[in-house]
């Protein structure tokens, strides 16, 4: 088991770090339908946790590819699988965006925010 993971379980079990959690809306107890198979889940006392992404199986994130997990070249993506991957890629290029500060929130066009995101994917 990942000693990060253990680390942060363990600590929140022996009630730890009640002061400083956040209430969800999303219950441990309730995991969502169909988590998908690309997750590496570790049981909880309570819940199910991604080894590799930290994704819990009650969120609703759950259902989405591991963000973690690239997809084989060798094999052909069905377009809802293929379409989660690129949302959370393009998730992850707006908050590197974003992060940087210097690179400004504007592009004259959609055509140079595409490259932009085609050369961000191919650096990564």
């Amino acid at each position: 088991m990942n000693a990060r993971l253990l680390g942060s379980h363990v600590s929140l079990a022996a009630g730890l770090d009640k002061s400083g959690h956040q209430h969800s809306e999303h219950d441990p107890e309730n995991p969502v339908s169909e988590p998908h198979a690309t997750h590496g889940w570790i049981l909880m006392s309570r819940w199910a946790e991604c080894g590799r992404c930290g994704m819990r199986d009650y969120y609703p994130g759950a259902r989405l590819t591991c963000a973690k997990i690239t997809p084989p070249r060798d094999r052909l993506i069905p377009i809802g699988e293929a379409l989660a991957i690129l949302a959370q890629d393009l998730q992850a290029f707006g908050e590197w965006w974003r992060s940087r500060g210097d690179l400004g929130t504007e592009r004259p066009s959609m055509d140079e925010w595409g490259a932009e995101f085609t050369e961000w994917r191919i650096k990564r």
